[in-house]
């Protein structure tokens, strides 16, 4: 007796432990992709936060030291002009204002005649501007210029901030302050901060005040005007997201940016790429460790289940006689029977394999889904003693199991289409069937053919695995009744014995749908339109 077994189980087998592996590695980049996505979205949203607060406390520090200086102007408008009042009264004025907080060092007024600035100690009284406010531009309504040293307190670096006003005379003047950005510095600069690097960049490109690391002034006063991120960013206008080459740091980099209403500067949060993808690459490496192991002991389990099937058959067969059969190969030969009239009625075709292959995938899936009967503690105790903490005992009751076949099935349905008539043949009836050869048809019946075999395959493996799943899941559901009370023990046991009787059927259904679809869609490859 010649079954065809041996190479039938070869096509079959071959097919799925590639399409196994196909899947999970499909199934482990998705993840991983996904993973990457996410990672660096929650981190630009991070930044944003960052970004947003860094904005706001910028813009309470600004509007705190520019409304004093304007609360100052027009104190002197009001009492006359600064080219008139006597540098005792403006130097009252100026401070009378300085009543917030340490970050505003001075107060100053100018015009084109005069400049005069006051601290909390002391005033300066001068007929030109300092050449710190000769690089204001004369059209703009606010001006933030380049870090200084604070005329006070040697070594502290304070940025000049003014907005254009009247103060008194026929010319409009500036009234600003000298702000030093120590505390704000302070406050972001804290152990555990969730990003590397923020600051304050004016929209000449000069950097007012960076955190790095958590160490401040890293690159302040430096240009980053030339740099092609900071061009696009400001060109883009507004705030968002910016990513590429640091111009300082040499590396990678996610910016988020925000404009500071009012003034010309951006507050800006950075970190770097490579951080922000380092527990992605753990996660990753984790990720593709379990899909390998997993992929291995699910082919593993199906070798097996392969193995003790066909193993068994084969023994049958080895020992099959033309006389008197036993009760064991008239069980086999019925059963063979019965596999090769299911075919007959669906293919029609001359090829001898179908009816092999048939055995192979209703057998192969028989087996997978009976390991569904076998009680929750038994595999799972038995692995756990020889070190191995999980185990899919089900195969059918993982997608990429199910995937694997119905690829497995997809993939000599098209070899068989090939075959039967010619690569050509078959490249043909994908762009002229089934609606015509009308040129004007052919993308239709392509997307038509692709849509087709896609919604077979998932299909074909979707019904496997939802039903098995379906099943593992009522088995867990009936064991965590036990759990209850004694009287969930007893309702549990004969729910699990009546849920084992219905499961059986759905096996052995299960199994017989997945084989009659493989032989449906590979004698439909035998035809010809």
């Amino acid at each position: 007796m010649r079954l065809g077994v041996p190479k039938a189980l070869d096509w079959v087998l071959v097919a799925y432990a590639a399409c196994a592996i196909a899947a999970g590695s499909a199934f482990a980049a998705l993840r991983i992709h996904a993973d990457y996505i996410q990672t660096l979205q929650q981190e630009r949203e991070s930044l944003r936060g960052v970004t947003s607060a860094l904005q706001s406390g910028a813009l309470a520090i600004f509007d705190d030291g520019v409304g004093a200086a304007l609360a100052a102007a027009r104190a002197v408008r009001a009492a006359g002009s600064l080219d008139r009042l006597p540098p005792a009264a403006i130097t009252e004025m100026l401070q009378r204002e300085l009543t917030g907080g340490a970050h505003v060092r001075s107060l100053f007024l100018a015009d084109g005649s005069r400049f005069l600035m006051a601290s909390r100690s002391r005033m300066l009284d001068s007929l030109a501007s300092p050449p710190w406010l000769a690089g204001a531009a004369p059209g703009a309504d606010a001006w933030v210029g380049a870090p200084i040293l604070d005329p006070e307190t040697p070594g502290r670096m304070v940025i000049p901030v003014a907005r254009r006003t009247s103060v008194g005379g026929a010319a409009a003047g500036w009234a600003g302050a000298l702000l030093s950005l120590t505390e704000f510095e302070q406050h972001f600069r804290r152990p555990g901060g969730r990003v590397s690097g923020l600051g304050l960049v004016a929209l000449d490109g000069t950097i007012l005040t960076t955190i790095w690391n958590n160490s401040s002034n890293a690159f302040v006063g430096r240009s980053v005007a030339h740099n092609p991120l900071f061009r696009r960013s400001i060109d883009a206008g507004g705030g968002g997201i910016a990513e590429g080459y640091g111009a300082f740091t040499r590396t990678q980099m996610i910016y988020a940016y925000e404009p500071i209403s009012g003034f010309p500067v951006y507050a800006v949060a950075g970190e770097d790429r490579a951080s922000v993808l380092a527990g992605w690459r753990s996660r990753r490496r984790t990720d593709i460790g379990a899909a390998v192991a997993f992929s291995a002991l699910v082919l593993v389990m199906t070798v097996l289940l392969g193995l003790a099937t066909f193993g068994f058959l084969w023994f049958v067969t080895r020992k099959a006689t033309t006389g008197v059969p036993t009760k064991t190969q008239a069980f086999v030969e019925w059963f063979l029977d019965f596999i090769n009239g299911q075919v007959k009625s669906v293919y029609t075709g001359t090829t001898r394999l179908i009816a092999p292959i048939a055995l192979t995938t209703f057998v192969l899936t028989l087996f997978m889904n009976a390991m569904d009967v076998l009680p929750l503690d038994i595999v799972a105790k038995g692995l756990h003693a020889v070190g191995v903490p999980y185990f899919r005992v089900v195969p059918t009751a993982d997608v990429n199991t199910t995937f694997a076949l119905a690829l497995a099935v997809l993939g000599l349905s098209i070899f068989y289409a090939i075959r039967m008539k010619g690569f050509g043949g078959w490249v043909h009836e994908l762009f002229c069937a089934p609606f015509g050869s009308n040129p004007i048809l052919w993308i239709l019946n392509l997307l038509f053919n692709i849509i087709e075999y896609v919604s077979k395959t998932l299909s074909h493996s979707l019904r496997l695995f939802g039903n098995m799943y379906a099943g593992e899941i009522m088995f867990l559901v009936i064991a965590m009744l036990g759990a209850s009370s004694w009287i969930g023990v007893g309702a549990g046991a004969l729910l699990h014995l009546g849920w084992s009787i219905f499961e059986v059927l759905i096996i052995l259904l299960q199994a017989y749908i997945f084989m009659m679809l493989a032989v449906v869609y590979l004698a439909m490859a035998h035809e010809h339109h």
